[in-house]
């Protein structure tokens, strides 16, 4: 089948050259400088010219995976530097804003190393080993305190799914077994047991020519015709935008994972997924092989622009490989709640219908998860050494019992901190004529009720 999308036909041009509909032609260096690829854009030249820059940056992504600097973001600077190590190794470094490290990919005939950072502070957060056999260790920072606290092993199994085993790592250097479970290869949610919605897009191995950049499916099964070709661009352009613009701040992590992605592993696109009760599907796929999205024809002409963006940074996740485990299909991970609450807290799939809930367990710090939003309880706290308590002349002491307002996030888990003082609950015996700062019947409030910002 020929699939055209954003393969590569031949390497010329200038790197000023940059109109996302280069023409076919020859090598043609500019004055010796680096070269670039033309790319034959496919299916995707059927789209308007003015496409909010979709051809631009699925130009971009090719260059970045066939070793090129690229500018995946469009902002005219290229946060996609890569390096050709003499030992054969390619290695993908991207930045965030103020040239901050978001991620690295380390990558050789065998083996690949994926290197996750937090925020622009230049933390590893994530680190991903993966074999070509499909054995994978990530080791996590979770509290981004620069230890690895957790550590999870994916193995492959005989029926073709994934064994996970999840793993606390201790103090002693030990490890303490929190879960074991089988995943399917490819994430098909929603559809009936047995359907794999990605298997009618050929494979392909990128360590013997696969295609570069994204491609998407032209004729067979699970061809795109034009009017579902736009419905993903405008998809597309929209999921870019809140990547940018939504997950970026909350969970930093998941956007620096789907950009290594971009820049480093091919994927390819359709538009004939067989399984009903699925928007679509995707199957990862080993790091030496392209990843398969198909979404449901259906869906692409029946969801609402704002349903369609949730769907395609759902997909865009798993495409990036952020972890999944054997919940997954009840809806409450960062891939579900990071896709609704950062396409205007759409609600689709399960667990689905609350924007502060799934604004917070998209959060990955502390920060953004108050900024989804705080239920403030009067709670126990200890109390401060005022004499707030009086009894007879001269008799001033510090109460016995005090509460303070204390932050939970809107998914009911206690933030840190001590708690703000507020009020004195009860004094000594010889001092409780006169409380200075007594505790009113009912004292609590909530934000939680109230849209994040994300949903505006």
């Amino acid at each position: 089948m020929r699939t055209l999308f954003l393969s590569l036909l031949v390497v010329s041009a200038a790197c000023s050259n940059r109109s996302g509909t280069l023409p076919d032609g020859g090598d043609e260096p500019d004055g010796g400088g680096p070269v670039v690829p033309r790319i034959d854009l496919g299916g995707w030249s059927v789209l308007p010219e003015v496409d909010g820059g979709t051809k631009e940056f699925l130009v971009q992504v090719a260059k970045a995976q066939l070793g090129q600097a690229a500018d995946l973001d469009l902002d005219g600077l290229n946060e996609v530097t890569v390096a050709h190590l003499p030992d054969g190794t390619t290695r993908w470094m991207i930045q965030g804003a103020g040239g901050h490290r978001a991620a690295m990919v380390e990558r050789s005939a065998t083996h690949q190393r994926v290197t996750i950072y937090f925020q622009n502070a230049g933390i590893p957060v994530e680190i991903e080993d993966s074999e070509t056999t499909g054995d994978r260790v990530v080791q996590y920072d979770a509290d981004h305190n620069r230890t690895f606290e957790r550590v999870r092993t994916e193995h492959p199994v005989d029926d073709g799914g994934i064994e996970v085993v999840e793993q606390a790592v201790l103090t002693d250097g030990g490890f303490l077994e929190l879960a074991r479970f089988t995943l399917p290869v490819s994430a098909d949610q929603g559809a009936a047991t047995g359907c794999k919605g990605a298997d009618n897009i050929p494979s392909d191995n990128l360590l013997i020519g696969g295609t570069k950049g994204i491609e998407l499916q032209t004729s067979g099964p699970a061809a795109c015709n034009p009017t579902q070709t736009t419905k993903l661009n405008d998809a597309l352009q929209c999921a870019r935008d809140r990547l940018k613009n939504c997950v970026q701040q909350s969970n930093p992590e998941l956007a620096n994972r789907v950009q290594a992605a971009l820049a480093s592993k091919s994927l390819k696109v359709g538009c004939g997924n067989p399984c009903g009760g699925a928007d679509a599907s995707t199957e990862e796929g080993f790091w030496n092989s392209a990843a398969r999205m198909n979404f449901n024809p259906n869906s692409l002409m029946t969801l609402t622009p704002d349903q369609l963006c949730a769907v395609t940074m759902h997909e865009l996740s798993h495409y990036a490989g952020v972890p999944r485990d054997d919940h997954h299909d009840d809806g409450e991970d960062p891939i579900y709640n990071c896709a609704r609450y950062c396409a205007h807290c759409v609600a689709r799939g399960p667990s689905s219908g609350s924007a502060s809930k799934d604004c917070v367990r998209c959060a990955s710090y502390d920060g953004a998860r108050r900024a989804c939003g705080l239920d403030r309880k009067l709670e126990n706290i200890e109390c401060p050494s005022l004499a707030l308590c009086h009894g007879g002349i001269g008799v001033n002491m510090s109460c016995t019992t005090c509460d303070g307002i204390v932050d939970y996030d809107c998914n009911g888990k206690k933030l840190p901190g001590v708690g703000f003082f507020s009020c004195c609950q009860a004094c000594p015996t010889d001092a409780n004529r006169v409380n200075d700062k007594p505790c009113p019947a009912l004292s609590a409030s909530s934000t939680c009720g109230m849209m994040p910002a994300g949903c505006r």
